[in-house]
């Protein structure tokens, strides 16, 4: 995900599924509050689709306990910290129990999404077309989409606000892991030699959970690679356009940057 509002540039780069995952929910998250209240037929269909990735998305991985796990490691991380000296002790109680919640609330669901949305007899018969195809995509002829556009706007609108809220836990557990790994980060001065830099995480207790690369130049863009304990860093040049390519040519020379760490 990449942020150009103002320099320095920001790149964020997830070292693991649960993180991609939560950074896609919320790019999706602000397209939908975009788009929902539309009046525009292509808005709302777009509205639709967006919904079948979501679905897509999440049917291919075992989130529910990739968050449990998230919750509980970050509880455990938490908890360090009452040792210490001049802290908040009450703000981390708070958070600790947070998160505790969400690992019982999750573990005693079956699924992430709401009851409802699994319900909807269209998303159910996105669900069985997507089958193991690596895009979903909505037949806009079908009769169930020619009746629902036929329909009146505000019965369209008032559709997409229901589908919207059945999300809304969805996206309030993607925010919540993202805001805790933009929160408690590491900042770390780095510059690349010959267009390449290597970053080896010590503490052999936490994981990789999201990486963050701060440069001063638009012009250049970080390509990373991240293991486990481990981030590659190479920087390549954007085109004439302002894009980058496969075919974008290195930067050799040494690149100053800010390296952002959100482990747990």
């Amino acid at each position: 995900m990449i942020y150009m509002k103002t320099s320095p540039v920001t790149y964020d780069f997830p070292a693991n599924e649960l993180v991609r995952v939560c950074m896609g929910l919320e790019f999706y998250a602000r397209r939908l509050e975009s788009l929902v209240e539309s009046s525009s037929p292509q808005d709302q269909v777009a509205c639709w689709d967006i919904m079948a990735k979501i679905l897509l998305m999440l049917e291919r991985h075992d989130l529910r306990n990739k968050f449990i796990r998230f919750f509980r490691s970050a509880s455990h991380y938490l908890k360090i910290f009452l040792n210490y000296p001049n802290v908040d002790k009450h703000f981390i109680d708070e958070r600790v129990d947070l998160f505790n919640r969400w690992s019982l609330r999750l573990y005693e669901q079956e699924s992430l999404f709401a009851e409802g949305f699994l319900a909807n007899p269209f998303l159910q018969m996105l669900k069985h077309r997507i089958g193991k195809q690596d895009t979903a995509a909505i037949d806009y002829t079908c009769p169930y989409m020619q009746c629902w556009l036929q329909s009146g706007l505000e019965s369209r609108v008032r559709d997409l606000r229901l589908l919207l809220k059945q999300l809304s836990t969805l996206f309030d557990l993607s925010k919540m892991v993202l805001c805790f790994l933009r929160e408690n980060k590491a900042e770390i001065a780095g510059n690349s030699e010959n267009g390449y830099f290597q970053y080896n995480h010590a503490n052999l207790s936490q994981q990789l959970y999201l990486i963050g690369v701060h440069l001063q130049e638009d012009d250049v863009v970080p390509v990373a690679t991240i293991s486990h304990k481990n981030v590659f860093l190479r920087f390549f040049y954007m085109d004439k356009k302002g894009k980058f390519s496969h075919f974008a040519k290195p930067v050799l020379r040494r690149v100053s940057f800010n390296l952002v760490v959100g482990v747990v």
